[in-house]
This record gives C-alpha cells, structure tokens and sequence, in this order.
C-alpha cells in the first residue's frame, strides 16, 4: 500500500475523551426533545398565556371560585340532609338541576364578560396596536382569547365535577344526559365569548362602541338569567333527546350555534383588519359552506316526507337571512386595495377561481348570482334525489326571494360605481337601500289610500315591496305576476352590472399575469 492510501493519524487534543455512539445517541436525544418542546411553545398562541394569566391575577377569578366552591357545598349539604326523607332519584335529579344553574352564570356571564372586558380594554389602551407590530394577526388574537375561554371553562367544570358524578351516583341522571348538557353548555360558552369579543372589538369604533358594549352586557346577563329560569324545562328536553326525540331540532340548534360562533368571531378579526387587507373572503366562502351543510343537515335528520317542503325553504330562507353577507360585498370599492394585489394567485386557473371571492363591486356581484344558484338549483332539484317531488309553490316563492335580492343588490351595485371610491361611500350606499326600501314598501301603501280609502289586495303597485308580496301571496299562492315582473327587473340589474363585473375579472386576471411576469 503506497503513502498516499494512508489515512493520517489525527491525535485527539488533551481533555475529556471523545464522545462515544451511545453519548451522541443521548445528545441528540436532548436535543430532539427540546426541539419538540420549543416547537410547541413556539406555536402556543401568546394571547392564550397572557389571557390566562390575567384571569388568574384578577380579582374576578378568585372571588367566582370560591362562590362556585360555597355553591358546592351548600348543594352536597342540601341533599345529604334531604336524601332519607324520599326518592333518591329525585333528589339526584334536584341536585343535578341546581348543579346546571349555578354554573350557567358561569359559562354564559362570567366568563363572556371577562373577554368583552378584556377586549375592550386593549382597543380603548391601543394595547392591540403594539400586538399588531408582531406576527400575530388579528384572527390569531381572536383565537388566542377563545382558547382562554375554553380552559376557564374546563376549570369551573372540573370545580363542579364532583356534583355532576354525585348526581349520576344517586341515579337521578344517567350519563348520556349529563354529557349533552356539558356539550351545550361548551357550546353556548363559547358562542356567548365571542360575541362579548366581537362587541369589545367594536370599541374601536368610539362613536357607538360605548353603547354597544353596554347593551351587550346587559343582552349577556338577560340570556344567563333567561337560561337559569329555563333549565328544568331544558334538562327535559335534553332526556327526551337521549331518548332519541327531537335530535332533528337539537342538531339544527346545534349547527345554529356553532354558525353563529364562527360569523362572530371572523367579524371581530375582520373589524380589527387593516382596510387594506382582505376581509371578504372569508365572508364568501362562509355563505357558501352554508348551502351544503344545511341541505345536508335537512336531508340526513328529517323524513323523506319533509323535504320536498324543507329543502326549497331553506333556500328562501338563505335568501332572507343573508342578506348582508351580499349588500356588502355588492357595495365595496371596485378596485382590489394594493395589499390584496399582491396576494392574487399567479396560476391563471387559480385566479379565475378566486374571482367572485376577491373583494371589490363587481366580483361581489358575480358571488351573488353564484350563491343563487348555488341555493336555489339544490333547493329545487334535491327532492327528486330522495323520491320527492318538491312543492312547487315553496320553489317559486324561494326564486322570487332570490330575486328580490338580486335587484336590489345589484342596484346597491350600481348605485355603488356611480359615487367615489373610498370607504365612507361604501357605508353610504348601503344606509340607502333601507330608505329605498322604505320608499319601495310605504309609498304603494300610501297610494292605495288616497286613491281607494283602503288597503286593497296585492297588485301590481306593489311589486317591489317584498314583505306585502310573500305575506299576502303565501295565502292566496298566486305567484305568476310578480315571478315574471321581478324576473325581468333582477335581468336588467344584472344587465346594469356587467360592466363592472367585466372590470372586476379584468383586473384580477391583470394582477396575475403580472405576478408570473415579475417571478419569471
């Protein structure tokens, strides 16, 4: 073997000696493990921490818990003196009753209002101004908070644990039943949380967020104290609902909550958003997620029997109750803000797809006929899916409440680009369409009695008015005239809109041809 194949020898340096394979394994071994962990708190939301060490410092959290400790034991002392002098079982169920109202105040009060206050005092402090300086983002912040509400919600539960497994002890309440009120009362927890967030996140708005905020805690206090009157009567149909009635209405319930959670919560973040940022996507896509999970809701937990009704309602009713999600998104500026531009997808199949959930005018016209069709074609052609023939009175009257919504949406719109684009005018725009509205339902009226001393039976006069139209047409179900009337006002403002919606695609495809231009 020649010199040049021989490995030179390296002498180790004196000290300790080199590390052995099962050294390195244990080193790294370490190291892995406080990796992990620096992942974790890494990721852990600092909202969370910092809500959960407020809570435990304030003077609130101390006072509540040995209330809620005192609660208990008066609870435990009433029915161990009581428990020889009848049914077990009733007294099982009295202490169960009385477990469930001393801790509703503080699931729906105590707990809300702690993140209303909380809120409230880092918009009014601009405490939120120095969060914005980090990487949180506002949903972040929002998020941070419900995960405190959570962990104080496990705490009281944990506090009343024990009442709650005496109770199952004495064979008052069987274990199913105590599940679906601890479910329900997560639930409602968190659904009162956010909504006292959203009201102390509307105090950034000084002018009304004053008396919001005082509204919201006395709304919060009415709806704890209205639940405490109803809890015999809800444990009642609770038991029913183990027994397997009733889980439609619960289950509708249910989905209604945890929609009402998720709306509240994405306007708190979209109220604390820059206006430059994108706050209409999430807005959009919410509206769309609703139309399969409700039809899917009605298919799965009602009777076949039902749905050739149920199915075209929950259309109309779409129609009806979201109708802000399209005035604003029909009424914002035109043009994309130049946050958004930068964030247009640069795949032109991707772009094409964003479209009608960029913010802007025009893209939120083309949503709202996208979400018609999305309502109206499932609400009318489902029930031949399960062997039913849908009634056609619910259809017309679902499409004739579509396009009421289209004709005055899309005059919002057209109102819209006629005024200049800054944020005051999109307010504007949409305060008009209650004074159009108005006009719309009172001037008809008004003509009726001049003209013939009374209110006659619907006509054609009052055609734009839509609550006259639906209420006085549900009884005599003549819906042909003013089908075809608005038929022809919602096409021409569609007609009226293209433009804008032209200009909306337009621009979206521009920016991302743009962005493959500038990354190529």
């Amino acid at each position: 073997m020649s010199d040049a194949t021989v490995e030179p020898r390296v002498e180790l340096p004196d000290g300790p000696e080199a590390p052995g394979p099962d050294t390195r394994a244990e080193e790294q071994r370490i190291g892995f493990g406080q990796s992990f962990w620096a992942r974790v708190s890494d990721r852990a939301n600092p909202i969370l921490i910092r809500e959960l060490h407020q809570a435990i410092r304030s003077k609130t959290f101390p006072a509540t818990l040995l209330l809620s400790l005192a609660t208990i034991v008066i609870i435990a002392l009433l029915v161990a003196i009581n428990v020889g002098r009848g049914s077990v079982s009733r007294f099982g169920s009295h202490a169960y009753l009385l477990a469930v109202i001393c801790l509703t105040p503080l699931v729906i009060l105590v707990v809300p209002m702690t993140a209303l206050n909380s809120m409230r005092h880092e918009v009014a402090d601009g405490a939120l101004d120095h969060l914005f300086m980090t990487r949180l983002r506002p949903g972040q912040i929002i998020r941070g908070k419900v995960y405190a509400t959570l962990i104080q919600f496990v705490l009281y539960l944990s506090v009343f644990a024990p009442v709650l497994a005496l109770t199952y002890l004495l064979r008052g309440v069987d274990v199913p039943q105590i599940v679906l009120t601890l479910v329900f009362a997560l639930l409602f927890c968190v659904a009162a949380t956010t909504a006292g967030i959203l009201l102390g996140a509307v105090s950034r708005w000084k002018s009304v967020g004053a008396a919001l905020s005082g509204l919201g805690s006395i709304a919060l206090m009415l709806t704890a104290l209205g639940m405490m009157a109803g809890a015999e009567p809800l444990q009642r149909t609770l038991g029913w609902v183990v027994r397997g009635h009733g889980y439609q209405e619960v289950t509708a319930l249910i989905l209604t909550i945890v929609a009402g959670t998720v709306l509240c919560a994405m306007t708190a973040a979209s109220i604390l958003t820059h206006p430059y940022e994108n706050r209409s996507t999430q807005f959009r896509v919410f509206a769309l997620v609703l139309a399969p999970v409700g039809f899917l809701t009605l298919a799965l937990c009602f009777r076949r029997s039902y749905l050739s009704d149920l199915l075209p309602g929950y259309s109309g009713v779409a129609a009806a109750s979201l109708v802000l999600f399209w005035l604003f998104a029909a009424t914002e500026q035109a043009r994309l803000s130049p946050r958004v531009r930068t964030m247009v997808p640069k795949r032109r199949w991707l772009a094409i797809a964003s479209i009608p959930f960029l913010p802007g005018s025009g893209r939120g016209m083309l949503f709202l006929l996208l979400l018609a069709l999305v309502y109206m074609v499932p609400g009318a052609l489902l029930p031949f899916l399960f062997g039913q023939s849908p009634d056609h009175y619910a259809v017309r009257a679902s499409t004739l409440g579509w396009l009421y919504i289209i004709f005055f949406v899309g005059l919002m719109s057209w109102l819209r680009g006629k005024v200049p684009q800054t944020i005051r005018f999109n307010w504007i725009t949409r305060s008009m369409l209650v004074v159009i509205l108005a006009i719309c339902c009172f001037v008809p009226l008004l003509i009726d009695l001049l003209a013939r001393g009374r209110i006659r039976q619907w006509n054609l006069l009052h055609v734009l008015n839509p609550f006259f139209t639906l209420g006085d047409l549900w009884r005599w179900r003549e819906l042909m005239t003013p089908m075809i009337t608005m038929s022809v006002l919602a096409g021409i403002m569609v007609v009226l809109n293209l433009p804008a919606i032209r200009a909306g695609i337009a621009e979206v495809l521009a920016e991302s041809r743009a962005r493959r231009e500038r990354e190529a």
